[in-house]
């Protein structure tokens, strides 16, 4: 088996949501060492169109940040997040084509037939995290916290600190829930703007596709660890490299794992 991914087969054909030319394909298990071919991948697409890519970037932060501060519009960001990760897909498959990559990609999303779909699965990812998180502090009220309050964000917080034992393992109790449903919703964007996928079966196709690569995506995860690190130092400013070339990693990873080139 080759040991490295083969995107030679990279322009795309058909119609805007198929995105990535290639056969779809039940997930498939790639190699450990493809994760740093998918993160050199994020950075030659970073590198076709660096303007625009750190414009887009500072548009979705600072739109988030600034609809967060409204309680209640804050929800609307998790509602349409696929359908901006599906417009930045888009915008890879663009630089595929030898196109230019435009800050209107970041909402190329919405213009897909199944924009629907992507809304709807930010609905559920909105009901199934608030779902893992009160389930996680009911449990840490039941056996660890005693008298805490959780729906006091400060007197949970206080609780925990005080045990600190009962901290790591509310930590890790959250880690085992919220896992499964990271993994589920990883590529579950992906699976409805390019291969018009339903909302149920994208979701089970993602999480198999996570699990069938769970080496490589521990790798992906630790090459980008350094790098959000070094943002961090460096005032935040390198954020605006790192998530581009996080999505554009994303991109290549779902062609790496659920299609398989046409053969000419």
């Amino acid at each position: 088996m080759n040991n490295e991914p083969d995107f030679s087969e990279t322009n795309p054909s058909g119609t805007a949501d198929r995105a990535a030319r290639g056969r779809f394909r039940e997930p498939v298990g790639v190699p450990a060492s493809h994760a740093l071919a998918w993160v050199v991948m994020g950075w030659q697409y970073f590198k076709k169109a660096p303007s625009a890519w750190i414009a887009m970037t500072i548009i979705w932060i600072g739109g988030t940040l600034l609809l967060s501060m409204v309680p209640l519009v804050s929800l609307l960001v998790n509602l349409i997040f696929p359908v901006l990760v599906a417009g930045m897909m888009m915008g890879c498959a663009a630089i595929e084509r030898g196109e230019p990559l435009m800050v209107s990609h970041l909402f190329a999303g919405f213009k897909l037939p199944t924009s629907g779909r992507l809304i709807a699965l930010g609905a559920v990812n909105i009901g199934i995290t608030l779902g893992a998180i009160m389930l996680i502090a009911v449990l840490f009220s039941l056996f660890i916290g005693g008298a805490a309050n959780i729906s006091d964000p400060q007197e949970l917080q206080a609780a925990i600190l005080a045990d600190e034992a009962s901290g790591m393992l509310l930590l890790l109790l959250l880690l085992l829930v919220m896992l499964p449903v990271i993994m589920a919703f990883w590529f579950a964007p992906l699976l409805i703007a390019i291969d018009s996928r339903r909302v149920a079966e994208a979701l089970q196709l993602s999480l198999r596709g996570c699990l069938k690569n769970a080496l490589p995506m521990l790798l992906y995860g630790l090459l980008f660890l350094p790098l959000f690190i070094l943002s961090v130092f460096l005032m935040g400013l390198g954020f605006l490299v790192v998530i581009p070339m996080l999505y554009a990693s994303l991109y290549a990873s779902y062609k790496d794992i659920f299609h398989a080139p046409f053969q000419e």
